[in-house]
Parts: C-alpha cells; structure tokens; sequence
C-alpha cells in the first residue's frame, strides 16, 4: 500500500473538495457496470521530453480516490525524462482508477461553462476533440482517425447556424487540451 505524500494542508483540502465536489458518494456509472472486485493496472508515461513535477500531487489524487491505490513512481521528482519513458506504475480497483478519469471531465465542463459565460463556445467541438484526444492516450497513433469527425460536427454546426468558426476552433481546442493536461499529468490506462 503506498502511503499518501506530504503535501501542504491547504492543497490536500483543495484535492479532497474537487473529489467531493465532482464525485460524492461515488461515479454511479462506473459502480453500475464496472464489478466491484475488478482490478487495472496503468503507466503514467511522458509524452514528451520534458522534467518531473508534481508526482505527488498526483499520487495525492490516486490516494484519496481509493488508499488501497498501488502508486509506485519510476522516476525522481525533478528528473529529465524521454518521450515515452515510464514515469509511474499504478494498479488498483477498477472503479477507483476509472474514478480519476471522470475528474478529467469535470475539469472540461468548467472550462468550458466558463467560456460560455462571456462567449459561446461549441461544446460539441470540446467534446469531439476531447473524446479524441482520449482515444489516442489508449489506443495510440491508430487511433488519430477519431480527429476525422471534427470536421463534420464543425460543418453541422456551420449548417445549422449555430456557431461561427472561431468558436469552432476554440471549442475543439479547449477538449484537445484540457484532455492532454489531464490524461498527461494523471496518466495512461489499459
């Protein structure tokens, strides 16, 4: 069992109420079809050359979704890692790592009802660039097709007068980057 890292009080507080906030009780989707006893195991890899910072408070986030969370870091805080190295080893409950996921999500919907709040953006653009952006981070490169449908929900949003191209391109944009910092910085499943 890994132990939860010293981070300062008023960060964990601020980890323990988005968790509280986006989660509650549970993720009723993941406990409806997801067993309860069903077990992953993922790799948090770096996508990109690049220097270590903050495993622990992603090792944070792990814990306090589930403490039974097996985090084991292969790298030193601070160190310079290559594109495709190893940079942390995770297993656990099913549920508790789909759980984190969901966080990515949450994340999304701010940005995005933000953005909304002084200027309309295209959430069918976020969400296609997101989902996108996601199916990379599992599949890999063969999964880069999943980019082909931006260009129909843009030319169906266009159609139907719903948004001008710059509100395309930002919503498409925010879904594609939102989803790299988070499945970058949380990891890589499956």
């Amino acid at each position: 069992m890994t132990h939860l890292p010293s981070l300062p009080p008023d960060l964990l507080e601020t980890i323990r109420r988005a968790l509280a906030e986006d989660i509650g009780p549970g993720d009723v989707t993941t406990e409806s079809i997801v067993p309860p006893d069903a077990v992953m195991r993922g790799q948090i890899i770096a996508k990109q050359d690049g220097v270590v910072a903050s495993l622990d408070v992603a090792q944070a986030v792990y814990l306090e979704v589930d403490a039974q969370v097996d985090f084991r870091p292969q790298v030193e805080e601070g160190a310079c890692v290559t594109r495709g190295q190893v940079l942390v080893l995770v297993s656990g409950r099913t549920r508790s790592l789909l759980t984190v996921i969901v966080l990515t999500y949450f994340c999304l919907a701010i940005v995005m009802f933000s953005i909304s709040s002084f200027w309309k953006i295209s959430m069918h653009m976020a969400g296609v660039g997101g989902f996108s952006t996601a199916l990379v981070f599992v599949f890999g490169a063969p999964a880069l097709w999943a980019f082909f449908s931006l260009p129909l929900v843009a030319w169906a949003r266009l159609r139907r007068r719903k948004h001008y191209i710059p509100q395309l391109i930002a919503g498409a944009l925010a879904g594609t980057l939102v989803t790299l910092f988070f499945f970058g910085w949380l990891g890589k499943f499956l």
